[in-house]
């Protein structure tokens, strides 16, 4: 089930299994983005997580221990609605184990602004590797 919420940016963090490398770059791109963001709003919601859902923990990728969603895609948007002021923002809850997030930040952010080959790369890497079979 997806909740739609709007939620604290403080209570957010991004999510070890998110596909961006560099969510926010401060370039054209984002300056634009952050521009849109202050006149029209956030448009897209956010994708997010519960922290108690995220498996593969790594605090110094996700940078808060207080955090309570962990963003699975929207980096950039969450960044730029920051860069606007923004003290909430528009959400889609889900829960979704590693694999599935994975799935969903692959998906989304080929949507959007282009991955590089190598952020392609290295999410597909995770993604097998969190389907893969372990060795006991």
């Amino acid at each position: 089930m997806i909740e739609r919420r709007k939620l604290p940016v403080d209570s957010l963090v991004l999510d070890t299994v998110q596909s961006r490398e560099e969510a926010w770059t401060g370039d054209e791109d984002d300056r634009q983005l952050a521009d849109s963001i202050a006149a029209d709003g956030v448009l897209q919601d956010i994708i997010v997580r519960p922290m108690d859902t995220v498996e593969i923990a790594d605090d110094q990728a996700t940078g808060d221990d207080e955090a309570t969603y962990a963003i699975v895609a929207g980096s950039r948007r969450y960044h730029a609605a920051m860069e606007a002021g923004y003290e909430t923002v528009p959400c889609k809850v889900v829960n979704a184990n590693d694999l599935d997030a994975a799935w969903t930040s692959l998906v989304e952010n080929t949507d959007r602004i282009e991955l590089s080959e190598q952020e392609i790369a290295n999410q597909l890497k995770l993604i097998y590797e969190l389907v893969r079979p372990r060795e006991e």
